[in-house]
Order: C-alpha cells, then sequence, then structure tokens
C-alpha cells in the first residue's frame, strides 16, 4: 500500500529536440568541469550551456564518438569524461577539444566485448564496465589495462554497478550478484533474483536495489535484504541522494517518488506523477535518469520526453496549491490571506474559504453566502471579518465556529461587493467596496457612507481597491480607480494625489491596486508603476519599468524586517531595495506560483512570515530565511562565427581544434569576413534566460556593451588589423556581477601589404625617397644658383663689353676721319704708306669691336633679311685675300666649289664674313709651315656645307666640344682671344645651320658649317627667315639695323616676323607670304613708307592689310600724309614698347572683327542690306564682286579659280592669300560650297532628277556631286528631298 502524502510544488522546465537536443531519451547526464552539462541519449551526445545544446554523434571521423546510443556516464578525477555505449565500446572526452577516444574490440587495447549497458568508477580512477552474458570489464584508467571476468553459470546482463570496499555490486536480468576483486569470485544473491536495473548505496551501509517489478533494501553488514512494498510492481530506474539528503526515485511508468532526509523507505513520501493539466510538471511518467549538478539543479531523463530542469531552492517560497488532495485548497484562484494571532492561516479564493489545519486545509462553503471571498480582515479584537463578492460583509464567530452576516439589506452597507477592510484605533471598521467607502461601527452596527460628488470634497471615485490606516495621524489612506485619497477621520476631509496632482510629477497612474504605510512615505501601487508619496508634502516619486521594474502592475505591497519592499506584480516577485535601488526578480521556476499575482491576495504576519496569492495558489515565506546568494554566474565562449556560421578553432590555420570554450587565442586575416562569437555563463543556480551581458572587444570597442540573454551572439565586420581581447562579464537575476573575464585573445592578420615588415620596407623607402627629393631640391638649388651667377656673370660681362665696345668706337671714329682727309690732302708716298697702315689697323680694330659687340648680343632673331646671293663669289675674294698669307707661311692652300648656281643663301654679308673669315684664320693660324689647308663648298640636303680642313695640331677629343665656348682656348703659343668660334657658332644657329668638329691630336682638324639654301628665280626676293607657327605673322619693314633688331626682339615671342629693309622688298614679300599686320618705317632708300603704304591700298591682292606707320617725323603735316594714305595707325619715334604692342594687338582684334562680318557679307544674298556693317569699302567692294562673279559664272561646270582670279584682277596665289585672310575660306571651298547652297533650293522647291540638279549648279559628276553634298548637308540629295519635302507637305495640310 503506497503511503503517499500531498505532493510539494515542483515547476519544472523542460528542454527536448524542438531546443535541439538529439534525441529525447535521456540515459545519463553529467557535469564537466566548466560547468557545462552533458547529456546522453539513445540517439547521440549533447552538451548543454544553458541557452542551447551541441550535439556530438557518430561519424567518419575517427575523433567522434563511437555509438549514437549512450548507456552510461562518469567523470574521473582529472575531469575527463567517460561514455559507455551499446554496441561501440567505451569513449573518453577531451573537454577542450571535444574529441573522443574511442576503446573497443578493434583497438590494440581492446575491450572484450563492445555491448557496454553499465558503467561505474572507483576513486582510483577505475572502470568497472558490465557487459551481456555475465561478461564484467576492469579498466585502469591510470595505464590503460584492460583486465576481462567472466560469470559463466549465469551468464547475466549487467544493468547497474555499485562499488563498495569489499564488493562490486551487480544488478542483472539474474537478480543481484557481487563481485570480489581480491578473489575474483561471482556470488549470487538467493534473495532477489528478479531482474534488476538500478542499486544506490545509501548511508554506506544499504544499499537500495531497484527491480523492474519493486523496490528491495541490503544491508550490507548482515547481507539481509527486505522487499519496500509501497513499491511493488514499480520499475525503479534511478535513485540520487541530493545535497539535502533527500531521496529521489524515477520510475518507469509511475513517475517520480520524493522521501525527506532521514525518512524511512516504508513511510510518507511525495509522488509526483503526469498530469495534462500541468504544463510545468511531468511530461511523461517514463522516467530513465537523475543527476544534480554542481549548482544543486536536479536534472530529470525521461524516456522520449527530453529532460527537466528542477532547482530545489523552489521549496523555500512554500508553494502552496490545490491538487488531487482532497484536503488541499478549495480552488488555485486566491484573492486573499490572512495569519491570525493565534496562528491560524486562512486563505479566501474565488471558490471557498479555507483554514490551513495540520492535516491540510478545512474549507468553508456551505456555511457562507457567498464562496468568492475578496478581502480578510483581523482586528484589534482578533475579530476575523470577510469581505466577499456580493455576499457582504461576514464575521466569523470563533466559540460558535459559526458566520454572520452583514449585506446591503440588514445592515444597509453601500454594496455587497467587499474589496477591501481595515479598521482603525476606535474599532471602526472601514469597507472599500464598488459603492464607495463605508465606516461601519460593529458594536452599534452604525454605517456612513463616503462616496464621489461632483461638486464637493469628497471620494475621487467609488471605486475602492485597497485601504491603509495611519494609526499616528488617524487618518486613512484609499486606492481608487481615479487616484489615491487621504482622509482626515477627525475633520472627514479628502485630500487627492493623482497623476495632475501637484505642480511636480504626480502618480504614475490613476488606479491605485496596493498601499504599505512606511514611516514618513506610503508606498502607492498602481497599474503602471510604483510611487513613494510623502505623506506630509504628497510629492511622489515614480518608480517604473524605465527604472528596472521587472511589471508595472504592482497589485501588491509589503516590506520585511530588513525594510525590502515585495512587489507581487503581473510579471513575477520582484524584492526592492529601497536605498540602492538593486532589484531582484523571482520567477515560477525559482518557486513563485506563477507570473501573475492578485490584487489584495497577501499578508504580512507579526513574526515577519510574508504571504502572497495568485492564480495558481500562494506563496508564504520568511524572507531572512531565503537563500538568495549565489556565485556569480562564470562567463563563456560556446561558438566561432564566421558569417554567421559556425566554425572550428582552427578554421584559418593548422593547429590543433579546440571547443571555444578552452580556445584562448584565435587568429584570422583582415580580409576574411564578418567574425563573430556566442557566449553563455554556467557556475550558477540561477534562471540562465535572465541573466544580463557586458562585452567588450578591447583595442576596438570604448567601453562594455550590454544586451541580455536572449541576444547573445555579437559580430565584428571589417576589424582593423591589430589584437584584440574578448572581455565578459554576466549579471544574474539577484543583480550579481561575475568579473570581467578575457575570454579569448584576438589577432586579425593584416595583408602582407600592412604588415610591420612592410611598413618598415616602406618607412625605408619613404626615407629615402625624401632623401632623394631633398637631395635633388639641394643639387636644383645649387644649380639653380650656379646658373643665376653664370648669368649675372655673364650679363656684366656683356654690359661690360658694351660698354667698352661702345667707348672705344667713338675715338676710332675721330681717328678715321683725319686719316682720310690726311689721305687726300697728302701726297708723299711714305706717308700714304703710314697713313694706309693706320686705317688698315684701325678698321681692323673696329672691325674687332664690332665682334665684340655681336657676340655680347643674346642669341635671338638679332639677325635680319637680306636678298638672296650665291656664296661661291663671296668666298672666293675672302680666299683671295688669305691666299698671300698661305703662301707666305708655306702652306698648301686649295678652293673647291660643287655647289649649283641655282642655290643662294640670305647671311648678312657681315655675318658671312664673321663666319668664313674667322674659320679660315684659325686653320691658318694653328698649321705649321708646310701643311696643308682645303676649303671644299658642296650641297647636302638642300643646305650649304662649308668643310674647311688642315693637318694642324689638332685637338684632343676631351676639348672639342669645349671650343665653341666663350673665352676657352685649347692651349697653344699662338695668340687669341678665345672668342672666335664661339661668335662662329652662334651666328650660324642664328641662322638655323650647324657647326661640328672632327679632330685627332697633332694631326689636324675639320670644320664642318651648314647652313640653309633657298632656291628661287632671279626676279623673285627673299623671304625672312621665320619660324613658322600658328601665330599671327608680322612684317616689320625698317632700314636701320639696331632698330629692326629692337623691333625683333620685341615681337618675335608673341608673332611670327618677317623682316624687309626697304618698301620694294616688302612689296615683293608681300605677293607669296601675306602678313596680318606691317610695322613700316617712313624714311627708307628705294621705296618710303608712303610709296609702300599707297601700293599696298592700291593693289586688291593686299588693300586689307593693316599698316602701322613708324617716323622719327613727328610733326602734323607727316601724320596727316600717312591718314590720308590710309594707314590704320601712325606713331612716332622714340616710342614706348608696351604702347606699340598694344597698338599691333588692337589692329588686329579690328582687323579679325572686321572679317567677321566679311564672312557673314559674304553669306547673305546678293546686295543684301549691310547698312549696319562698317568695313572698309574696297573690302566690301571686294566681297560683293566675289559673290556676283561666283553666282554668275556656278553653273559653268569648267569656270575655275584661275578664271575667278582672273574676274577679280588677281593672281591665283593673291586670291587664295587675300580669302583666306578675310574669310578663312580658298576659293575653291567657296566656289563648291556656292554651288551647293544653289542646289539644296532646287532639291526643295524644283521635282528635277538629281543628276540634272548636278548639272545645273556646275557638276559634271553626278557622284561627285553626291560625295560633296553629303559631306556638306550630313545626308545625300535623296534623303535630304525626302526630309524637307514631307516638312513642306505637313505645312500645307495644317
Amino acid at each position: 500500500m503506497s503511503l503517499s502524502t500531498a505532493a510539494r510544488s515542483l515547476h519544472l522546465s523542460t528542454f527536448s529536440s524542438q531546443q535541439g537536443l538529439s534525441q529525447n531519451s535521456i540515459t545519463c547526464s553529467i557535469t564537466d568541469q566548466q560547468g557545462f552539462l552533458w547529456f546522453a541519449t539513445q540517439g547521440g551526445l549533447n552538451r548543454f550551456d544553458g541557452y542551447e545544446f551541441k550535439r556530438f554523434k557518430a561519424n567518419s571521423d575517427d575523433k567522434s564518438i563511437s555509438g549514437n546510443w549512450i548507456t552510461g556516464c562518469v567523470k574521473d578525477s582529472k575531469n575527463q569524461l567517460w561514455f559507455s555505449t551499446a554496441s561501440k565500446g567505451l569513449n573518453r572526452l577531451n573537454p577542450k577539444t571535444g574529441q573522443f577516444e574511442v576503446f573497443s574490440t578493434h583497438h590494440d587495447i581492446s575491450l572484450s566485448e563492445d555491448k557496454i549497458w553499465s558503467m561505474a568508477i572507483a576513486k582510483d580512477d577505475v572502470l568497472w564496465l558490465g557487459h551481456e552474458n555475465g561478461k564484467l570489464t576492469r579498466f585502469d584508467v591510470s595505464n590503460n589495462r584492460f583486465k576481462h571476468f567472466h560469470y559463466k553459470s549465469a551468464q547475466p546482463l549487467v544493468r547497474d554497478i555499485v562499488i563498495t570496499k569489499e564488493f562490486i555490486w551487480l544488478a542483472t536480468d539474474k537478480g543481484l550478484i557481487s563481485f570480489d576483486p581480491i578473489t575474483e569470485q561471482f556470488t549470487q544473491h538467493a534473495q532477489i533474483s528478479a531482474p534488476l536495473w538500478h542499486l544506490k548505496l545509501l548511508n554506506n551501509e544499504k544499499l537500495i536495489i531497484g527491480a523492474k517489478q519493486g523496490l528491495y533494501l541490503l544491508n550490507l553488514a548482515t547481507q539481509s535484504s527486505e522487499q519496500i512494498e509501497q513499491f511493488n510492481g514499480a520499475w525503479i530506474t534511478d535513485s540520487l541522494i541530493d545535497q539535502q539528503q533527500n531521496l529521489w526515485l524515477t520510475s518507469y511508468g509511475q513517475g517520480l517518488y520524493f522521501f525527506q532526509a532521514g525518512a524511512d523507505l516504508h513511510g510518507k513520501h511525495s509522488h509526483y506523477r503526469h498530469d495534462k493539466q500541468d504544463p510545468n510538471g511531468l511530461s511523461s511518467d517514463y522516467l530513465l535518469s537523475l543527476n544534480q549538478d554542481s549548482q544543486g539543479l536536479i536534472w530529470l531523463g525521461t524516456d522520449g520526453y527530453g529532460v527537466h530542469r528542477y532547482d530545489p531552492k523552489q521549496q523555500q517560497f512554500s508553494h502552496q496549491l490545490k491538487t488531487s488532495q482532497a484536503n488541499s485548497l478549495s480552488h488555485n484562484f486566491v484573492r486573499s490571506i490572512i495569519k491570525r494571532a493565534n496562528g491560524e492561516v486562512w486563505i479566501g479564493t474565488r471558490d471557498g474559504l479555507n483554514r490551513k489545519t495540520t492535516s491540510g486545509y478545512q474549507h468553508f462553503k456551505n456555511a457562507l453566502p457567498n464562496n468568492n471571498i475578496f478581502a480578510l480582515h483581523e482586528d484589534a479584537n482578533q475579530q476575523l471579518w470577510i469581505g466577499t463578492y456580493g455576499g457582504g460583509l461576514i464575521k466569523y464567530q470563533d466559540g460558535l465556529d459559526e458566520f454572520a452576516v452583514f449585506t446591503m439589506q440588514s445592515h444597509q452597507l453601500a454594496s455587497d461587493r467587499v474589496y477591501a477592510i481595515t479598521s482603525d484605533k476606535t474599532g471602526a471598521l472601514w469597507l472599500g467596496s464598488n459603492q464607495g467607502l463605508t465606516r461601519f461601527e460593529p458594536a452599534s452596527a452604525k454605517v456612513t457612507h463616503y462616496k464621489h460628488s461632483d461638486t464637493q470634497n469628497s471620494l475621487a471615485n467609488n471605486t475602492v481597491f485597497t485601504l491603509a490606516y495611519d494609526n499616528e495621524e488617524h487618518a486613512l489612506w484609499i486606492g481608487t480607480r481615479a487616484g489615491l485619497n487621504k482622509l482626515d477621520i477627525d475633520t472627514e476631509q479628502f485630500t487627492l494625489v493623482d497623476e495632475q496632482g501637484s505642480d511636480e510629477a504626480g502618480l504614475s497612474h490613476n488606479m491605485v491596486t496596493s498601499l504599505l504605510l512606511s514611516g514618513d512615505h506610503i508606498w502607492v501601487g498602481t497599474m503602471q508603476g510604483l510611487n513613494q508619496v510623502n505623506t506630509h508634502s504628497l510629492t511622489v516619486k515614480q518608480i517604473t519599468e524605465q527604472q528596472g521594474l521587472a511589471n508595472d502592475n504592482i497589485f501588491d505591497i509589503l516590506a520585511d524586517k530588513q525594510g525590502m519592499l515585495w512587489l507581487a506584480t503581473n510579471g513575477g516577485l520582484t524584492r526592492y531595495n529601497p536605498s540602492t535601488q538593486q532589484m531582484q526578480q523571482f520567477l515560477p521556476e525559482d518557486g513563485i506560483q506563477h507570473q501573475s499575482f492578485i490584487l489584495g491576495a497577501s499578508y504580512q504576519a507579526d513574526d515577519g512570515e510574508l504571504f502572497f496569492g495568485g492564480i495558481n495558489g500562494y506563496n508564504h515565506f520568511y524572507p531572512e530565511q531565503l537563500n538568495l546568494t549565489h556565485t556569480p554566474p562564470t562567463p563563456v565562449l560556446t561558438e566561432l562565427l564566421l558569417n554567421n556560421r559556425a566554425i572550428k578553432s582552427n578554421h584559418f590555420d593548422k593547429q590543433t581544434n579546440t571547443l571555444a570554450s578552452a580556445t584562448q587565442t584565435f587568429s584570422f586575416a583582415k580580409s576574411a569576413g564578418v567574425i563573430g562569437f556566442k557566449f553563455s555563463a554556467l557556475k550558477n543556480g540561477a534562471t540562465p534566460k535572465h541573466y544580463q551581458y557586458g562585452y567588450k572587444l578591447a583595442g576596438f570597442d570604448e567601453q562594455f556593451l550590454y544586451t541580455d540573454a536572449s541576444l547573445r551572439q555579437i559580430n565584428y565586420p571589417q576589424l582593423p588589423a591589430g589584437h584584440y581581447q574578448l572581455l565578459l562579464k554576466a549579471k544574474d537575476q539577484y543583480g550579481q556581477w561575475s568579473d570581467s573575464t578575457q575570454l579569448l585573445s584576438l589577432t586579425v592578420v593584416p595583408p602582407w601589404w600592412q604588415t610591420k615588415l612592410a611598413y618598415s620596407i616602406y618607412f625605408v623607402f619613404a626615407l629615402a625617397l625624401t632623401w632623394l627629393v631633398l637631395n635633388a631640391l639641394y643639387k636644383r638649388k645649387l644649380a639653380e644658383q650656379e646658373k643665376q651667377t653664370e648669368i649675372e656673370l655673364n650679363k656684366l660681362k656683356d654690359q661690360f663689353l658694351d660698354n667698352i665696345s661702345h667707348e672705344l668706337k667713338t675715338p676710332l671714329s675721330l681717328i678715321l676721319a683725319p686719316i682720310s682727309q690726311l689721305q687726300r690732302s697728302n701726297a708723299d708716298p711714305k706717308a700714304q704708306t703710314q697713313l694706309a697702315s693706320i686705317k688698315r689697323n684701325c678698321q681692323r680694330l673696329l672691325e674687332l669691336i664690332n665682334q665684340l659687340l655681336q657676340l655680347s648680343q643674346r642669341p635671338s632673331t638679332a639677325i635680319y633679311t637680306v636678298s638672296p646671293y650665291t656664296i661661291t663669289p663671296f668666298l672666293t675674294d675672302l680666299v683671295a685675300d688669305f691666299r698671300p698669307l698661305f703662301e707666305q707661311k708655306q702652306l698648301y692652300f686649295s678652293f673647291t666649289d660643287s655647289t649649283s648656281k641655282a642655290f643662294k643663301i640670305n647671311l648678312a654679308p657681315e655675318h658671312a664674313h664673321s663666319i668664313f673669315s674667322n674659320l679660315i684664320s684659325n686653320a691658318l693660324k694653328y698649321t705649321p709651315a708646310g701643311g696643308t689647308v682645303a676649303i671644299h663648298l658642296s650641297e647636302v640636303q638642300q643646305a650649304l656645307q662649308f668643310k674647311i680642313t688642315d693637318t694642324g695640331v689638332g685637338i684632343a677629343s676631351e676639348h672639342q666640344q669645349s671650343v665653341f665656348q666663350r673665352f676657352t682656348r685649347v692651349a697653344s703659343s699662338e695668340p687669341g682671344s678665345g672668342i672666335g668660334l664661339s661668335l662662329v657658332k652662334q651666328l650660324v644657329e642664328q641662322y638655323g645651320g650647324s657647326i661640328s668638329v672632327s679632330s685627332k691630336f697633332a694631326e689636324g682638324s675639320s670644320f664642318t658649317v651648314s647652313l640653309p639654301m633657298i632656291e628661287r628665280a632671279d626676279n623673285q626676293a627673299n623671304s625672312a627667315i621665320q619660324i613658322h607657327t600658328s601665330q599671327p605673322t608680322l612684317l616689320i619693314v625698317e632700314d636701320n639695323q639696331e632698330m629692326a633688331e629692337l623691333l625683333l626682339c620685341l615681337f618675335n615671342t608673341e608673332f611670327n616676323c618677317m623682316c624687309a629693309t626697304d618698301g620694294q622688298q616688302a612689296l615683293d614679300l608681300c605677293q607669296t607670304d601675306l602678313p596680318d599686320l606691317i610695322i613700316s618705317d617712313v624714311m627708307m632708300p628705294n621705296m618710303d613708307g608712303y610709296q609702300l603704304l599707297a601700293a599696298l591700298r592700291a593693289n586688291p591682292a593686299t588693300s586689307h592689310i593693316p599698316v602701322l606707320l613708324l617716323s622719327a617725323k613727328a610733326d602734323t603735316h607727316s601724320r596727316l600724309k600717312g591718314l590720308d594714305l590710309l594707314a590704320d595707325d601712325f606713331l612716332s619715334k622714340p616710342f614706348e614698347p608696351t604702347l606699340l604692342m598694344s597698338r599691333v594687338k588692337g589692329l588686329l582684334n579690328l582687323r579679325q572683327i572686321l572679317n567677321q562680318h566679311l564672312t557673314a557679307q559674304l553669306a547673305a544674298p546678293l546686295n543684301s542690306d549691310t547698312a549696319a556693317v562698317t568695313v572698309q569699302n574696297k573690302d566690301y567692294s571686294f566681297t560683293e564682286k566675289l559673290k556676283q562673279t561666283v553666282q554668275a559664272h556656278y553653273q559653268d561646270e569648267s569656270f575655275s579659280v584661275e578664271q575667278l582670279a582672273s574676274a577679280l584682277c588677281l593672281s591665283p596665289r593673291a586670291l587664295q592669300l587675300k580669302m583666306k585672310a578675310l574669310y578663312s575660306q580658298t576659293p575653291s571651298d567657296y566656289l563648291r560650297n556656292t554651288r551647293l547652297e544653289f542646289a539644296k533650293k532646287q532639291l526643295i522647291d524644283s521635282a528635277l532628277a538629281i543628276g540634272q540638279i548636278a548639272e545645273q549648279t556646275g557638276f559634271s559628276s553626278q557622284s561627285y556631286f553626291a560625295r560633296s553634298f553629303k559631306n556638306y548637308v550630313g545626308l545625300s540629295p535623296k534623303q535630304y528631298r525626302e526630309k524637307h519635302q514631307k516638312h513642306a507637305e505637313f505645312r500645307i495640310s495644317e
């Protein structure tokens, strides 16, 4: 007969395959050193971190577990976990790597049997393994040695093993067997031969034996056994003696049994069965295993329904509820509670009043007019009053055990629905109802009502939920639906505190649900938070979810002896410390009846016991006796993630793989992707889902970041290269923070170009580059300084040469003039000889001075144009002058000329004399007597080549380039200044030529000069040497060489310059190259500036050219004469260069504007109105005549450019140049475009064939006409006609 008592409440949390278990039949469980729970199933092994399961199943990897049906699990002294399997041998787990070492019949250190059904471990790390067919194995873990034993007579299947000092006890399917490890003998226990399943050593004195059909108890000392009758037929599968020495038994089909510590197995116990109505009870009566972890949590393994978590500390909250026992609570919906002065506990429920007795609860139902009990109160006379919902006020008469009823009808109560009851120091009762507040005097039954009034001081609202009496002030605090009232009982005046009750913050909500007086404050619970109200000033301090409350619905408030507030809410029970504002939350898994409590269902007894009721019974406890301290949770890393996928610790390298929880260092490339981590916290008995976490990646995060249990994953995308430390801390539901723990040292490896070595190389390169740049800048600065110094020195030298040369020319002029007069007046031959010598040397000296002046000039266009001439006569005369000197020095001298008479040069004769005389003089000077000097003149690629070869002293190769530098002389005894060859090179290059030297020391030298030649007819004039560019062309007409050079220096950089020495030469140049502007002197030989201007304006080809006259004559008559001849501007000498430049640019800009008007006039119809266009009369006339001529002959296909030029009285060349200058068109382009314009008109206006239109517009070939038309218009003639005729038809249709 079972002696089960009313089972105390168990609140179980369940984890199954829905939460990630590999299989729902839990054969055993164990905790490792880190605090992870390992659950063995019939379908794999699972590691649990409090939130998630990590599965370990058999696969092809030799480091995986060998089988999925796991029959046993133990932990050795080295914290290694051992798992036995039903058919695949024994496994040892390395908790750091997650890898298994397998021991089976297939290994060198082999088992005799792979089917292991039971396993136990001795203190010396010796494993005992039970098999089928009577086989038993001893495995010494320290030396990896197996020893096999065989009970052949019975050959039982060993289901469980217990190790004592003397024997190894075996639970088998053939009964109880003992094995003596010393004698190695098996002994069958005769009294217990039934099939057994489980063994448990009890106090080292007795052995609990679980059978398939009952429970036995064996005395180890006497070897006597007894059967526990109340368990007959029960299949006991496992047992547990918990930390409080309570005994738990699991059964297969009969649920769970519980014995208090020290209880007799034959005595009373609690029996828990599966109840479909209880979602937090056992999910099945078929239980397989029991285990208590290091935190005291009990884990119950079921067969097919997963694992249950139970916290024994739930019992400290003493949960009472209605069960199947008749003497349990009448209903679980508890509305009111009281502990009377005599110690009796009365419970008001939705369905009846209950009084707690030693045997359970006494129910009062039939004796009450209404069983819905809302309020319980004991007055100063220890009289119990009961408020009901619809039955009025009830008084319990202790002596008679009867009830007296007071209702609206019998005693004029305001309502029969009494929500709250309290009493004052006069003995009067105060009743809160749905119809206001009532004062009831028990002695006289006098009733006074207080109700809400809109017109006078009154109650805020007629619905009164809670009451609190202030004995010191003789005042009543009233919680209503519309705020908090304070009633001064003596004056009967009400004071209101509500949401807008004061200038400062009012109540958090007007619906007041609970009150607690505490000194000069009253705590006010509302439907939207807790409020602390000063009883004198009525100031309010709000405490809501924003300040940390788990839930804002405050249904009851009690205070313990330590001053802590206990808040019953709609989100569990909360302990609040008013001093520190810290809060601790308690939920059903902690032993609380339910997450939801009921308004008014609370009581604080005089001895400090607290009562809280809700929708699933009530709790009662002494707060000072609660064990609310835990070791703070230990943070742990559970997964390494890459792009939100779990990876192994050796994913990026070839190191040994470890589980994330055992990984200390981790490295990966910067480009790997998004790195993430999952974490948890272990070794704490609190509910993990209420943990809070703080994490920080030191080196990246500046401070800790916080999250809760629902977000235990953090990701870091694109971490910069460097070293980091992942720090984590955790806080449990009691507010305890762990120390921050470094879980992982993280290294982000940069790409090779961002490594320290790379940066070192970059630094070296940067230093080298900086040095090179600074060195280059320094050398550049030195070079600039040297260059500037050289420029300054050359400038000073040039100034000196200029000054000394000009100063010497004056006395030389004064010498030469008298000599000429003396030669004419003196006939003495001797005197004539002397005067001739003086004159010759003075002229020589003058020539040297002129060379110095030429040498001092800058290499520019300081040359001037002369008429082309053949060089041969010039050189013949020069050679004749030198021949006597060669003969005098006994040198062989020859001159050969192989040039054509048709080629000429335009060197100024004095420049030519300087070039050739210097070269011949050097050959004469440096060739010793008997030597040879040969001059050869030839043509090479349209250039004149002058080559002089001697057999003189020669020039060493290292000096050959320096001989052309000024004042440079190769060591020689011959006198000289060192400026001859420098002057030659300068002059040759200024005329576009070149000079080179070829020499061998002591063998002679050869100098070669190349000068450009011009081939032209005798009646053609030579143009100036010019650089053909896109710049405007300027013709300078000036007979004074120095003035011409000045003008060239002024305009050469911005204009393409040509030079002429008189008006005639300028006219000749205009016939071949039309300039854009002419600057002309007035006083010139042959043809002066006025004559040149008249000739230009008279010629249609040149009449458009702007002319600026320069003259030393500044009188008005000279100016008027130039302007009458149509000069565009007149400037007198001396002039300001900037003014001259500005005048020239202004004339060119004006000419460009006029040309644009002329181009528009050319495109306009014949005889169009040109009144708005102001142009020169001749240019306008020329344009109109050109249009008339072309339009008169465009239909004539034989009409050519030559005929057009003849009609305009111009040569074809002159017409070409003039039209280019005026209209930027050639004559042929204008003629063709005019024909095409007429063709366009006929294509639109006429229906003629395209071939006929081509003939009528002067095109001899239709294909040429089509090509020209498409190039001009962009469409073929046919496309053009179709396009424009369609447009015309459209306009007509409109």
